[in-house]
């Protein structure tokens, strides 16, 4: 396990600056919205929650799409170490601590589901930033950060009184398409890849167990989970469209 003094302190930080996120959406929301102000305190949380999510998603999404894209970053790098996957790693790592002391101090934002979603990411992303190997899906893991935007955005026009807005059927699909893309596509090529990796290479049985175990365990509950969500936006979207017409 390679330490570098530098990925921790850009953990630290992203846990500290999205907790002041998180408080700064209160004085925001509360300043500018009535509709914010009129809310109960429980909601006003899941309202600050959701902002955080999209601030966090937007910085998340391009340095893991960038690294993708515009690095060197293959699927079959075992022991590839990538810088830039590694500073996404760190700065999800302190994210994840947030969102998972936020759910416990609020429990009105945790879900069985969204907990186990959560320790998953703070063990991938543990990997992603300590262990210089499995670059690319360590990153595909932030990459799956694409749809949040729309996902939760969502969510803050439900919570507004926008539901019966163009705006919130435009976002609808968008975010049917993002989440397509990020978190079945992506985490298709990625596991398509694992699996190569997994039958034709023994360098990935010379990986520590900890490190294996993540990545495997990781692409089976992402998987799982993902193709989940999708199928219910699926079928929210078609009863929403089904409606309209009705």
């Amino acid at each position: 396990m390679a330490v570098e003094t530098i990925y921790p302190l850009v953990s630290v930080c992203s846990f500290l600056t999205w907790l002041l996120v998180f408080r700064l959406s209160r004085e925001i929301f509360g300043r500018f919205s009535v509709t914010y102000r009129a809310m109960s305190r429980e909601k006003q949380v899941s309202v600050d929650d959701n902002f955080k999510v999209i601030c966090h998603a937007i910085p998340a999404t391009i340095l893991s799409w960038y690294t993708y894209m515009c690095t060197e970053l293959p699927p079959g790098g075992v022991w590839f170490d990538s810088p830039w996957v590694r500073l996404a790693a760190s700065m999800y790592m302190g994210y994840a601590c947030t969102d998972l002391l936020l759910m416990a101090l609020h429990t009105q934002l945790s879900t069985k589901l969204y907990v186990a979603h959560h320790c998953m990411s703070l063990y991938c992303s543990f990997i992603g930033m300590f262990y210089p190997c499995m670059a690319f899906y360590g990153n595909i893991t932030i990459m799956m950060e694409l749809s949040n935007p729309s996902v939760f955005l969502r969510y803050l026009l439900m919570d507004f009184g926008y539901k019966k807005t163009k705006l919130y059927v435009v976002n609808g699909v968008v975010m049917l398409v993002t989440f397509f893309i990020a978190r079945v596509v992506v985490t298709a090529i990625g596991t398509f890849n694992l699996v190569k990796v997994m039958a034709t290479q023994d360098d990935f049985y010379e990986l520590p167990l900890q490190v294996s175990l993540c990545y495997v365990s990781g692409c089976l509950l992402f998987n799982s989970l993902n193709y989940y969500w999708f199928v219910l936006m699926c079928q929210g979207f078609v009863k929403h469209i089904s409606g309209k017409k009705d």
